[in-house]
């Protein structure tokens, strides 16, 4: 019997061994606030559409609200004169309040008089200091979406512009960027990385995330030209928030899938006004079906995480937050049964690519995230929030490679790579905001950080790699601010700086942002933003050395520059629909490079998906370049009626150059299109069984590699490249097609979701990396297995 026949009749049995009661009414309830305090909001009324008879309720005087609904999707409006209203999709269900905060924002008074209603923009950020280049994503919506798993890393791949590299990992490749350009935030708090196997410092993605669509509320992806109270980063700010729990009854869950098998828990903290505490652990399932017998893998992946937040409400003016993370992982990786066995994961074209592959990899990672978060309005106009934060990285990467003896293979390894670093950055984050009347708002804020580094890192078998040692400190300073001024409901113009200097070196960088929004007639909007951002190289690069030698010969590497414009323009055609064409043009500039005139290496390629890890380079200097290129058009139908539909093209270049009189080259991402088609909906098979359908599919240019030497190749009996023509060779093109399909029964006390994750169902083997084949002097394509089915479960209850 498979090891799926044995979890599907496992999760059978024990759905039928549980209560399935329907019942007909849950509760929604939440408060709504206003984004300025200058027009506070005194009556509201939240009704769901769609009810007959109507069911609705209104406001009380602290802002809070609570209803009763009928189970199942629903459209949740919010409305107050002098204000847009909002639209919100939210599930019902009898076991689980639906909890809401919902801020609406004030519309224009003219003459003395007020206009009382305006459509509102669901696609635009939450931030309101960002007019292009980001959008907002609703957590209920996104984690239907096919292929995500719960990862939040994996469900942006559905939005334009983001490049699928490949399945094994969820690296986010933004509009021709590295993935190491990418700056995680989490509850205001900024993270290396938020990923489980992390392979080395200035990595940002990984085989599966911490942190899962659970436990987030709705949040901000940034994809180009941000505002000025983010930094440090070149492709992308992924801005995510943490909701809080429950302020009401304690409720609980349990799921397992694809993040693991997860427990979580919310609800009030007594003698708190409105204070609450989610909590949520994960366990790795591989681990737990491995050590059952109920599922054979040539390497088992290990990894579990514990995610914890508070919220202590003191009185109205002041609030405290404490959010852990913590996670850790381990994998031991013999490549010959990865390839070659029957429960093989990976393909390879040519089997005598086995001999140059034979590796024994052991990988491990923790990460340790804590967050103190004080939240204080000092006055009607005023407010302020400060973040004290800890943030612990540990590696542990061991890598060793087989070898041979008279041409066959034998029990001695030589090193490969071996990384020990670890890192803990204590930060003090403060940010000021002020409205000073309806039509102006000003931020500023300040940020430090101390690193704490303990470095080693060694490549003895890449011939220009260098040697990392280094235990001490050093800092990293910036201050923003910025100020938006909205004249009318039609126009809405930004401009801040940003600041940012480090302890590393002299460097300092100064960076203007703009922005302009305009809105020619209802329901039509043009935006405009750009600026000048910059990002600090991968921080163990500061630090290589020459092998044998103790100097340190990037110490002065001057940070990454690029230059952002984007363009867009947002027609809302309809209700819930709405047609997106969006531009952008990206130079960068300062990029690190090798000193020697004849490499093609940019600091541009660094982070691919096919790397295992991330190998820092001695004797760099700043005189890359790169350009990225692109149109994007949209076609969205936010969930109403029960379906959505996200579909999106982009076409796109981005290359590089090595210096002012190199050739212009194709940077590794530079893939040329991207295809993405996501929907799906919902029907009610009866009073109390809904079935869930939901499709994604994308087509993708491939990614590209640089051609071999052959006769140097043969002679060293290593891959060695023609940067001649760095990047001129391309994998085929990426394509998958995936159908997630599911069930949800509400219960008195349980709801139950039980779902099938049909993978890659055209069962096409996208390329994971091209290998060097010793014995063809050739590249040979590893290819990912094809189809496979996911199976998901999941309860929510009511503990009190």
């Amino acid at each position: 019997m498979s090891s799926f026949s044995r979890q599907a009749i496992l999760l059978l049995g024990i759905l039928l061994l549980l209560p399935l009661v329907g019942l007909g009414q849950g509760t929604v309830r939440g408060r709504v606030t206003s984004s300025n305090p200058n027009a506070p909001i005194t009556a509201a009324t939240i009704l769901v559409r769609g009810t007959d008879p109507l069911v609705y309720t209104t406001i009380g005087e602290d802002g809070t609200f609570e209803l009763r609904a009928p189970i199942g999707r629903h459209t949740i409006e919010v409305r107050s004169i002098g204000f847009l209203s909002r639209e919100l999709s939210v599930t019902v269900l009898p076991t689980k309040e639906t909890v809401l905060d919902v801020e609406l924002e004030p519309l224009d008074v003219v003459l003395g008089e007020v206009v009382v209603s305006a459509p509102y923009d669901k696609s635009k950020t939450l931030d309101p200091l960002s007019f292009a280049g980001g959008r907002s994503f609703s957590t209920d919506e996104t984690y239907r979406f096919a292929s995500s798993l719960g990862d939040p890393a994996r469900m942006v791949r559905s939005f334009a512009g983001v490049m699928p590299a490949n399945d094994s990992r969820n690296d986010i490749i933004i509009r021709g960027n590295s993935p190491i350009g990418l700056q995680w935030v989490l509850d205001g708090i900024e993270v290396p990385n938020l990923n489980h196997f992390n392979a080395g410092i200035g990595l940002t993605g990984g085989q599966v995330s911490m942190i899962n669509t659970n436990l987030l509320t709705n949040s901000d992806f940034h994809l180009s030209a941000w505002p000025a109270p983010f930094g440090n980063a070149l492709s992308g700010i992924f801005d995510l928030t943490m909701r809080p729990g429950n302020t009401a009854h304690h409720e609980g869950w349990l799921q397992t899938g694809y993040g693991g098998l997860e427990l979580g828990f919310e609800g009030p903290i007594p003698g708190g006004r409105e204070s609450n505490y989610l909590i949520s652990y994960r366990y790795s399932v591989p681990r737990i079906m491995s050590g059952l017998k109920l599922m054979k893998l040539p390497a088992v992946p290990e990894y579990q995480d514990l995610t914890l937040k508070v919220n202590l409400h003191a009185d109205d003016r002041h609030s405290l937050s404490l959010m852990t993370l913590w996670g850790k992982s381990f994998i031991k990786i013999n490549t010959e049964k990865l390839v070659s066995t029957e429960d093989g994961m990976i393909d390879i074209e040519d089997e005598g690519a086995l001999d140059s592959y034979n590796q024994l990899i052991d990988e491990g990672s923790s990460n340790l995230i804590i967050g103190l978060t004080h939240d204080a309005r000092w006055s009607k106009q005023v407010q302020q929030r400060t973040t004290l934060s800890l943030v612990r990285t540990a590696l542990d990467l061991d890598v060793r490679k087989q070898l041979k003896e008279s041409g066959e293979l034998t029990d001695n390894y030589e090193q490969v790579m071996k990384d020990t670093s670890k890192e803990i950055k204590y930060s003090l984050h403060t940010d000021l905001t002020w409205h000073p009347d309806l039509s102006s708002l000003v931020v500023a804020g300040a940020t430090g950080d101390i690193y704490q580094v303990d470095y080693h890192a060694d490549i003895p078998i890449a011939t220009d790699a260098g040697t990392v040692s280094e235990k001490g400190r050093f800092g990293v300073g910036r201050l923003y601010g910025q100020y938006r001024y909205k004249p009318s409901q039609r126009w809405a113009l930004t401009a801040g700086l940003h600041g940012m200097m480090t302890t590393l070196n002299t460097h300092k960088t100064l960076e203007p942002r703009l922005g302009l929004m305009y809105e020619p007639a209802p329901s039509h909007i043009l935006g405009l933003a750009g600026g000048l951002y910059s990002q600090l190289q991968p921080r163990t690069f500061y630090f290589a050395r020459i092998p044998g030698s103790d100097e340190e010969t990037n110490r002065d590497l001057k940070p990454s520059r690029a230059w952002h414009a984007d363009a867009y323009y947002d027609w809302a055609f309809a209700p819930d629909w709405h047609l997106k064409v969006e531009g952008y043009y990206q130079h960068l500039f300062d990029i690190p490079v090798q000193q020697d005139p004849t490499s093609a290496w940019s600091m541009l390629n660094v982070g691919v998906t096919d790397d295992n890890s991330i190998v820092p380079l001695p004797s760099l200097v700043n005189r890359g370049t790169g350009r990225n290129v692109g149109v994007e058009l949209t076609l969205e139908k936010f969930i109403s009626k029960n379906y959505y539909l996200l579909t999106n093209a982009t076409l796109f270049s981005s290359t590089y150059t090595t210096g002012p009189s190199s050739k212009r080259w194709h940077t590794a991402m530079d893939g040329g299109y991207i295809l993405n088609l996501t929907g799906g909906g919902e029907y009610a098979i009866s009073k109390s069984w809904t079935l869930t359908a939901d499709l994604k599919s994308t087509v993708a240019g491939g990614m590209r590699y640089t051609p071999l030497l052959r006769e140097q190749s043969a002679a060293e009996k290593r891959p060695v490249l023609d940067a001649e023509r760095s990047n001129t060779l391309r994998m085929k093109p990426y394509f998958r097609t995936d159908i997630k399909l599911g069930f949800r029964h509400p219960g008195r006390r349980i709801t139950e979701e039980f779902g099938l994750d049909l993978q890659n169902i055209t069962n096409y083997r996208n390329v994971m990396s091209m290998t060097y084949n010793e014995r063809t002097n050739d590249y040979t394509a590893m290819r990912l297995q094809g189809f496979g089915i996911m199976a998901t479960w999941r309860i929510s209850f009511t503990v009190l």
